[in-house]
This record gives structure tokens, C-alpha cells and sequence, in this order.
């Protein structure tokens, strides 16, 4: 498959990748799979590019591209992420939004997703979209985490601890 290789400058940038191109209402170039089963696929790495800049390589100048340049965008699902703390830690490192459901101390359950930007004696504080606003939330609260694969922004008020 190394002769079906794309280059394609990556949406809202000056840089371009290389690796095998994805079509669709919004054209994506990923890179190799690094895990699958019948449930998920893992790639190396994925970005949407710009789809009039997309152009078939050759193989050699492809392969000489790919092994040359450094994985631009890390798959942070290659990585074991079995604990909850796990978890927090690389949504907080790559700002990648959780999914949790929420049993507060009132045994009121929610289900939410996060933006967390600080972990520390078993307390997250996150921006929640959904309340407009930062909260706090106990790790024994959590009843279920997932990391989902929707990048955040960090936002000014969450230097304001």
C-alpha cells in the first residue's frame, strides 16, 4: 500500500504531511495503524488538510518524506490508559475533552464532558461547556471516564485557580 501515498498542507497551517488520504466531506492524510480490532482502529497520526492541496507522491520521495520527519500529532490512544488518573492526566497534557459521569455529593448523577486543566489531590478543576464555567469535581465521584478525541482550547480562566 506504501504507492497509495498523499501530501496534503494540514488545515489552518503552512505545513504539509504525508501518509494515506481519506476522503470525505472534510479529506484527512493519516498515517499507518498502529492497533486495531473489530471495534476501533489506533493510526499513527491523523489531520485534515486543505483538499486543493492534495497531491499523489511517489513512493520513494514519499517514503524518504515520512521517515525523515518527526510524528507531527501524537495518538495518545496507542498509549495504556487503564486508570482514571491516567486518564485526567493525558486529557489535561494533549487537551483532550473527557466524557465522565458524575456522582456529586448529593448522589445527584450527571453526565458531562470536561475540559481539564488541573489534577491534584483527587480533585479535577475543568471547564465544563455545558455550565458555562470552571467546576470542581471529587475522583471518587466518577463513575465512568472516557477520553474522548475532541481537542480543547485552554482558557484564560483556567489560570485562575
Amino acid at each position: 500500500m506504501k504507492n497509495n501515498l498523499y501530501k496534503g498542507k494540514i488545515l489552518g497551517t503552512e505545513k504539509y504531511i504525508t501518509g494515506y488520504l481519506i476522503g470525505g466531506e472534510q479529506p484527512y492524510i493519516v498515517g499507518e495503524v498502529v492497533d486495531s480490532t473489530e471495534e476501533y482502529i489506533n493510526l499513527e497520526y491523523w489531520w485534515p488538510v486543505e483538499r486543493g492541496t492534495i497531491k499523489k507522491v511517489k513512493t520513494k520521495k514519499a517514503q524518504k518524506e515520512i521517515s525523515k520527519s518527526e510524528p507531527m500529532k501524537k495518538n495518545i490512544f496507542n498509549q495504556n490508559l487503564d486508570t482514571p488518573e491516567e486518564k485526567i492526566k493525558a486529557s489535561i497534557e494533549y487537551k483532550k475533552r473527557l466524557f465522565i459521569e458524575y456522582k456529586d455529593k448529593n448522589f445527584n448523577k450527571s453526565k458531562r464532558v470536561i475540559e481539564p486543566f488541573t489534577f491534584k489531590n483527587d480533585k479535577i478543576l475543568a471547564y465544563d461547556p455545558e455550565k458555562g464555567g470552571v467546576r470542581s469535581f471529587n475522583i471518587a465521584g466518577i463513575k465512568e471516564i472516557k477520553l474522548t478525541n475532541e481537542d480543547f482550547v485552554k482558557r484564560e480562566e483556567d489560570d485562575e485557580e
